[in-house]
């Protein structure tokens, strides 16, 4: 990846796939690969371009929405949840659970 204004080198991507598509959801980068074994994966980058999360059998964002094909003939789907929102929902599940 290179910064066009600094024309410089700025990070490597994944060199044993191919790149599919890039995506950006907030302040998050998504990079969508195909290895050559046939496996879709992404990867969560932030704005620095440092990896923050691997995402097996990813295959699309829409809408900020996160698709993962199972391969099974069944799609999911899920959004990205800041650390906050991690929090609140865990001390919500907590609550509950007393």
């Amino acid at each position: 990846v290179y910064d066009l204004k600094r024309d410089r080198k700025v990070a490597e991507l994944e060199e044993d796939s191919y790149l599919t598509y890039v995506t950006q959801v907030g302040e998050y980068i998504i990079t969508e690969y195909i290895s050559a074994a046939g496996e879709r994966y992404g990867l969560l980058l932030d704005g620095k371009l440092r990896t923050l999360a691997r995402l097996p059998r990813l295959c699309d964002v829409v809408d900020g929405m996160l698709v993962f094909d199972y391969e099974s003939g069944n799609l999911r789907q899920c959004r990205l949840y800041s650390l906050q929102e991690l929090v609140a929902l865990g001390e919500a599940f907590v609550t509950e659970n007393q």
